[in-house]
């Protein structure tokens, strides 16, 4: 059954951008160096979004397909800003497709925020998706 945990960054300055980016890079690097499949995103509802994701998987009505679903969603950062959490995500993926260390891990192949939006005065959330496993995927 996978699990959502929160496990939010810990950043001194929430206001400025750079740092937040900054500290959230710093934890992506810890994870790519403790699991072998990553994937980073944005969300309202995190555990509604990773059973998006493994339901895409598992019955193949996505265009990717894995061995596995993925087993643990940890929500790393929180807003009520939702041009600060799609900045954000944009800058993180951007890294992921430009670190070669990285890169291999992670499965973003492009920024998403297409997502909606959230309602005033709610959370938005970045997650990462993470599988112990090196994830094989086949895509079509």
């Amino acid at each position: 059954m996978p699990i959502v945990k929160k496990k939010l960054v810990p950043i001194p300055d929430r206001r400025s951008e750079t740092t937040i980016i900054k500290n959230i890079i710093a934890a992506l690097k810890r994870y790519s160096n403790k699991y072998g499949s990553l994937y980073v995103g944005i969300s309202v509802d995190p555990k509604k979004r990773l059973a998006q994701h493994n339901k895409a998987i598992l019955s193949g009505s996505g265009n990717v397909i894995a061995d596995l679903p993925w087993p643990q969603c940890n929500i790393i950062f929180e807003t009520t800003s939702d041009d600060k959490v799609r900045k954000i995500e944009r800058a993180l993926i951007d890294w992921v497709l430009k670190d070669q260390g990285v890169s291999k891990k992670f499965w973003n192949d492009r920024a998403g925020g297409g997502g909606r939006p959230p309602k005033p005065g709610k959370a938005a959330f970045v997650y990462v998706l993470l599988d112990p496993l090196p994830t094989r995927w086949d895509t079509d």
